[in-house]
């Protein structure tokens, strides 16, 4: 088997078989390993998504939080609440948690998935798969 990387999940899983396992993950982030299968263990556990999942949450509840204490000031009269609710969600998309979670769990420098999706000129989501 090859080495656990964002690679391995490109190569060997299909895009519907990713979007079936995150997504079920997403659901209860917190299941416990026990409760897991193998596909989930894998993905959450073993490769490090679980870590960047709470990462993006954390920023999440810290910008709406940051939101809330200046919106009475009326310094984005154009920005509503449920827009700054919608901030980062594309981290949660299959591709992308492959590729921050190499980058900026796992410490992987160079990440083939990675450079792809910077080559793209937005983001990862639909550029590997």
């Amino acid at each position: 088997m090859m080495e656990l990387c964002a690679e391995y999940f490109l190569q060997h899983w299909s895009r519907k078989k990713l979007n079936y396992v995150l997504s079920s993950l997403l659901e209860d982030p917190d299941k416990s390993e026990e409760d897991m299968t193998e596909d989930q263990k894998l993905l959450w556990v073993e490769f490090g998504a679980r870590g960047h999942h709470r990462q993006v949450i954390s920023h999440k509840h810290f910008i709406i939080k940051s939101y809330d204490r200046i919106a009475p000031f009326g310094l984005f009269p154009n920005l509503d609440r449920d827009k700054v609710k919608e901030h980062d969600l594309s981290k949660l998309d299959p591709v992308e948690v492959l590729g921050y979670t190499e980058q900026w769990v796992r410490g992987t420098k160079d990440s083939p998935a990675w450079k792809r999706g910077e080559s793209s000129g937005n983001s990862l989501t639909g550029t590997i798969l």
